[in-house]
């Protein structure tokens, strides 16, 4: 009977872990961004608390109390002289009102330091989690004792546990099986998907420059590796942007590989984009009439390499392109172009003569001074005409 139920209770025991791991790793992404929020906070705070900010701020609340005491100071003597005399123009009334307006900018100075030095010498950020928390469950506690209903300190008790659910769920390593790594990820994205985990980042950053960055748990998606890095103090996308060398050193990416960075989609926030891979792999490259977009007043200029979807330009305004010789411009035009002419009429001026040779018989084209003259003469008419 022992043996019969052991493996059975085994495969369970496995079943279940399994699924519990699963689920897991299915929340640790979407917690990634509060923990990675507040590992940053709570260094930010705990850089700050200085003893030389602590001195500033404990200056500031003496100089606060000190300023308390005059404002009360003031009121007494105010009140003394009203009932001293009875005329509010007498000198000692005019006097006292005087210095309770001075007493009070002077509060009101000191409150300024006080605000400022907080700032200098924040709380620690755990200090203010417990003073949140408490301020929850002192009045749940109160409720509760008054109506006899439990909700109140459940409710707070589960405030608790789900800021410590989430803190621990944002800082799990997500674990990936192995045999799924090996059949869907490369040795090269596997070494970047290690470096670009928010543990490998935070314990290597600060050597390459990178200090105040944190990653959040990188994807792989049709057109390779995309992760979110959170900037701190100075940062901003344009001076992540500038250190790409330096990010570059930092996962050991290959030179060729092509990284790029742009902003989040909220302040703070910078997309670490690395093409490992194409969405476009197995597509055809060939432009067709077909890839011709429905909406009138939209052009494809082709297909994009990280996510595979048409990249659509407006119709019907003015565009330029511009690159240095041999950069691919008249490429790039080409499908612009066939779709203006299957559109709708298309008139071709091409001073060089190199283009017109793959539209002559096609469109309208211009090479010569005598033809681009006489083309944009023709061209006028044709508007001026539609115009009436």
């Amino acid at each position: 009977m022992s043996d019969a139920s052991g493996p059975a209770a085994v495969r369970v025991w496995r079943a279940t872990s399994t699924t519990a791991v699963t689920v897991l790793g299915g929340l640790s992404p979407s917690c990634a961004p509060f923990a990675a929020w507040w590992d940053t906070e709570a260094d930010r705070r705990r850089e700050l608390r200085t003893p030389e900010h602590r001195e500033a701020w404990i200056a500031a609340r003496q100089g606060r109390a000190v300023a308390s005491v005059a404002v009360a100071r003031a009121r007494s003597q105010c009140k003394t002289a009203r009932e001293a005399s009875a005329n509010p123009l007498t000198a000692r009334r005019r006097a006292a009102r005087l210095a309770a307006k001075a007493a009070k900018g002077r509060r009101r100075a000191a409150r300024a330091d006080v605000r400022v030095a907080r700032v200098t010498y924040p709380a620690a950020l755990y200090q203010r989690a417990l003073q949140a928390h408490a301020a929850h469950a002192v009045p749940a506690g109160v409720v509760s004792w008054l109506s006899s209903q439990d909700w109140p300190v459940e409710m707070s008790a589960g405030l608790l546990g789900l800021h410590a659910a989430g803190l621990w769920l944002g800082r799990r390593h997500a674990l990936v099986a192995p045999a799924a790594l090996e059949e869907s990820v490369s040795a090269e994205e596997r070494q970047l998907l290690d470096r670009l985990h928010p543990e490998y980042w935070t314990a290597h950053a600060a050597g390459r420059g990178l200090a105040g960055t944190l990653t959040t748990p990188p994807t792989v998606g049709p057109g390779g590796i995309r992760c979110e890095v959170r900037l701190d103090g100075v940062w901003t996308v344009k001076a992540l942007t500038a250190k790409a060398d330096s990010v570059r050193a930092l996962l050991g990416a290959r030179t060729a590989l092509r990284l790029r960075i742009t902003g989040g989609a909220r302040g703070g926030w910078a997309v670490l984009t690395l093409a490992t891979r194409h969405a476009t792999d197995g597509q055809s490259a060939a432009w067709t009439p077909a890839r011709i977009p429905a909406d009138p007043l939209a052009m494809s200029v082709g297909v994009d390499t990280e996510t595979g979807e048409e990249v659509l330009v407006p119709f019907d305004e003015r565009m330029l392109i511009s690159g240095a010789s041999g950069s691919g411009k008249s490429w790039a035009a080409r499908p612009l172009m066939a779709t203006a002419h299957l559109r709708g009429d298309l008139v071709f001026v091409d001073g060089k003569g190199e283009e017109a040779t793959l539209w002559d018989g096609i469109c309208r084209v211009a090479v010569t001074a005598a033809d681009i003259a006489l083309t944009i003469d023709e061209v006028y008419a044709e508007m001026t005409r539609r115009a009436a």
